[in-house]
């Protein structure tokens, strides 16, 4: 017969045994495979001709809670169990392990930003060219990052090329925090704006810890006798389901 927990589908084909007293017996596999809770007490051992090795069978009257019944006219099994006959699904959310830090590679990377426009002086009758351009040198490895950022406005000029920053990062994912030496840019707030500095730096990092979640979020909790979604109304209108 064809199978249903909770309104779920859970198979197509089950060898389904009847008592004497037209009780309903269901092999072991298919209470493992509806995460129905086994009874301790009540296994029947009988032979399964079709793949010619004994199986344990159990009484749906052993399950506490849990009924069945044979729709003839379709040939299922319909089972209803309440959320207590279910084996629990616990996350421990509070009990995690840090992630595993990567070995560093050392490295080097170039970013560059350059731009060339050429045109015509109508009074001198001459053309006027120009090239500008923003370069970032940066070189990484295991105790943190270096970068160096240089800005030329007129390169085919007199003008030569300008530094604009240079800083040493190393990031502390433990604290979550980063360590900034040299040229940096101070933090935006509502009482300040962002300002240029020289010397040290130590901030707050979350982004160190990638899923890290500086926000508390809601909770909510329940139980539920088949797979549900649930569908959350944010104050934003965004809808999120679980």
């Amino acid at each position: 017969m064809a199978v249903v927990v909770n309104d779920k589908k859970l198979t197509d084909a089950t060898l389904i045994l009847r008592a004497a007293d037209n009780g309903i017996i269901v092999p072991a596999q298919l209470l493992s495979n509806a995460r129905l809770r086994l009874p301790r007490n009540g296994a029947i051992n009988s032979h399964n001709s079709h793949n010619s090795h004994n199986s344990n069978y159990y009484p749906i009257d052993a399950l506490p809670g849990v009924q069945a019944e044979i729709d003839a006219a379709t040939q299922t099994l319909i089972i209803h169990a309440p959320p207590g006959a279910l084996i629990d699904s616990a996350f421990n959310l509070g009990d995690h392990r840090p992630l595993l830090v990567q070995a560093a590679e050392t490295g080097a990377f170039l970013n560059y930003d350059v731009n060339y426009t050429k045109a015509q002086n109508q009074t001198q009758g001459q053309n006027q060219s120009n090239l500008s351009g923003l370069v970032e040198v940066g070189v990484f490895s295991g105790g943190g990052t270096y970068t160096s950022r240089f800005v030329g406005s007129d390169l085919t000029g007199q003008r030569t090329l300008f530094r604009l920053d240079s800083q040493y990062t190393r990031d502390f994912p433990e604290q979550q925090a980063t360590l900034v030496v040299g040229d940096g840019i101070s933090g935006v707030s509502a009482l300040s704006r962002q300002v240029y500095f020289g010397g040290l730096q130590w901030h707050t990092k979350f982004s160190t810890i990638p899923g890290f979640q500086s926000i508390p979020l809601p909770t909510f909790s329940g139980t539920a006798a088949a797979p549900s979604v649930v569908d959350i109304q944010s104050a934003l209108n965004n809808p999120i389901s679980q």
